[in-house]
């Protein structure tokens, strides 16, 4: 039910649910009123109200966020289809991801720190498997354990003579942790 209310020039809209609505006047004459609407017959402008004979708005912050969202999705493919976002898509499917760029550009990290987690997740640090690709070395072999590919992966997680490395730096990332948590 829609009222205009007095002295005013605004409408209050009331809406009531029933369980049927045959026979009530206002439901009989919505029906009409979208038949007639999807027989491409439309209600005469002067008996609408008067807010209805301006254009609808356009949203703009809609329009900038549906822009930004193609820009982003061509620029993921083209990421894609280059040698370093193909290499980097193994590790992680949705690359490159908002979560991906937030990392490498957190207020708080210095630039140096950026760039080297940046390095780290597309793979160009000096390990040897990506020397050897940019001939500086001439095995892939880790220099640590002999393992036949020294990767980032191995090197950061696997590699046996790292390990004592990865303890004590998992044991002061959880004192930061709960430090951060209190």
């Amino acid at each position: 039910m829609l009222n205009k209310q007095k002295s005013r020039n605004a409408y209050r809209l009331t809406i009531r649910w029933t369980a049927g609505h045959k026979g009530l006047e206002g439901n009989e004459l919505a029906d009409k009123e979208v038949k007639r609407a999807s027989e491409g017959l439309t209600t005469d402008k002067p008996l609408l109200p008067s807010y209805l004979h301006k254009p609808l708005l356009i949203n703009s912050a809609a329009i900038k966020r549906a822009h930004n969202d193609m820009l982003m999705s061509n620029w993921a493919k083209t990421w894609r289809g280059t040698n370093r976002g193909r290499r980097y898509t193994h590790l992680k499917e949705s690359t490159p991801s908002k979560k991906l760029l937030k990392s490498s550009s957190q207020p708080k990290l210095s630039r140096v720190d950026a760039s080297c987690i940046a390095q780290f997740q597309l793979g160009h640090v000096p390990i040897n498997q990506y020397l050897k690709h940019i001939g500086r070395v001439d095995s892939t072999r880790c220099p640590a354990c002999s393992k036949d590919v020294e990767t980032v992966e191995h090197f950061l997680l696997n590699c046996g003579n790292y390990a004592h490395k990865r303890w004590a730096l998992a044991q002061h990332a959880s004192k930061l942790h709960k430090l951060m948590m209190m």
